[in-house]
């Protein structure tokens, strides 16, 4: 077979891929957008009760003043370190087990967990505070671990579909965040065991309705479009000439009939050769995401009102408001900016705006964080400093780490966009879980 003929072999299969694009089902009413922005919260939400609780863990630990202190260090820590070692399996082992496995099974845990989680706060455990802060970390562990299956597999999921619904995953978590920070505020009227009862008991109700979710999701037709038939379809033209062997057989038959037979053996690419295509969001979502860990909760939680007034707000809601209200909004305006201003395109340009943020390390230390044990100089001493801070940081935090995620699978082919979702996941997992870390290089220097 002729040249000719190969081309237009070609050229019919774009035609017939084009044509499937085009006719392809409507996310009506946004329906799966909306799932997925309800199972981007769901991912989030018990993390972001625990170290929202502050006033419920610091009370539970008032009998050992070191755990006081440093709690919060060692919830991330505990929380960064499972997400990453199971973020990095779900990559290696991603076509072992199938993504409904993946999420469903991990999703189950999370409710357990959540449950167990709830049913201690009515415990009264002022006599084993050891104990419990170790049964704590436990349960951070399995949950957290869970969590980064559960993760990995629903941003690899999202990377199959147009990157909007990318973005909707991640401005579900920018939500959840912002849900527990208002839900936590608004307990603090109230006892603050029975504020944190009515707060880990909602975590668990709304991973019970992102499980029913999901199995929706699956079912609908819009995904099965994508999951099964455009991630086979979507090569163009060109990488198929480039990164496919033809194989033909010039016969008498081929001629008269004019017709002949394609077989197509597509290259296939390891998770290494993916990561290099990708490396520059990759880097980019790690930047962004060592530098909030390495502040947000445990040094940004310890700023102080400076103010010689004691009241409500400086006494009871200036750290929650200022820390964790305002970190969770700004992360969720900066995620939803995202949808409609896409900017750097530039990987390098990029690179280097996530760097940039590094300046936030001196800045919230020179704060008014208390205790300061080692005397350090007090620079931003009013209290509009640190909220500046914060607005500025946590938006920042929100747009650049999902421009990052949702360039990552721009980089490579339609059949590698669920690795290399995956992988840009295990980029984020990486820069909490170093962030974290690296948190307890900051502390005991202030």
């Amino acid at each position: 077979m002729n040249e000719c003929n190969i081309s237009s072999n070609l050229l019919a299969i774009k035609d017939n891929q084009i044509n499937k694009i085009e006719n392809n089902p409507k996310d009506r009413y946004n329906i799966v957008y909306i799932i997925l922005y309800g199972l981007g919260c769901g991912t989030t939400l018990p993390w972001n009760f625990f170290i929202t609780a502050n006033s419920y863990f610091s009370m539970k630990f008032e009998s050992e003043p070191l755990l006081t202190k440093t709690f919060q260090n060692y919830f991330s820590l505990a929380a960064m370190l499972p997400n990453l070692l199971m973020m990095f399996l779900n990559v290696i082992y991603l076509q072992r087990f199938s993504r409904v496995k993946r999420i469903c099974i991990s999703l189950f845990i999370m409710i357990v967990v959540s449950i167990a989680t709830t049913s201690l706060v009515l415990t009264d455990t002022y006599s084993w505070t050891v104990q419990f802060f170790v049964i704590t970390i436990v349960m951070l562990v399995v949950i957290n671990g869970s969590a980064a299956v559960f993760q990995g597999a629903l941003f690899g999921f999202a990377s199959l579909l147009p990157s909007k619904y990318l973005q909707a995953v991640m401005a579900g978590q920018g939500l959840g965040g912002l849900l527990v920070s208002v839900i936590s505020i608004i307990s603090m009227f109230g006892n603050i065991i029975a504020s944190a009862f009515g707060c880990f008991c909602t975590a668990a109700v709304a991973l019970i309705i992102s499980m029913v979710m999901y199995i929706l999701l699956e079912r609908l037709s819009f995904v099965k479009f994508y999951t099964r038939k455009l991630l086979l379809d979507s090569v163009c033209l060109e990488e198929f000439k480039e990164k496919s062997h033809v194989f033909t057989e010039d016969t008498p038959e081929d001629h008269k009939h004019n017709d002949s037979t394609i077989i197509v053996q597509p290259e296939k690419n390891g998770i290494l050769h993916i990561f290099k295509k990708i490396l520059p969001a990759s880097l980019s979502a790690f930047l962004v995401f060592f530098v909030t860990l390495s502040v947000f909760p445990s040094t940004i939680a310890r700023i102080q009102s400076s103010s010689n007034q004691h009241n409500q707000w400086t006494d009871k809601f200036f750290i929650p408001v200022t820390c964790f209200l305002l970190f969770n909004l700004g992360d969720f305006l900066g995620k939803c900016l995202s949808g409609f201003v896409y900017w750097p395109k530039n990987s390098r340009l990029l690179i280097l705006m996530c760097a940039t943020r590094l300046v936030f390390l001196p800045l919230f230390a020179l704060c008014n964080a208390q205790p300061r044990d080692n005397g350090t100089l007090i620079v931003f001493q009013h209290d509009a400093w640190p909220i500046l801070f914060t607005i500025v940081f946590a938006t920042t935090n929100g747009y650049l780490g999902c421009i990052a995620v949702m360039q990552g699978p721009t980089y490579v082919n339609a059949r590698d966009a669920e690795m290399a979702g995956t992988i840009m996941v295990f980029s984020v997992v990486a820069g909490l879980t170093c962030g974290a870390a690296f948190s307890f290089a900051i502390a005991p220097n202030l």
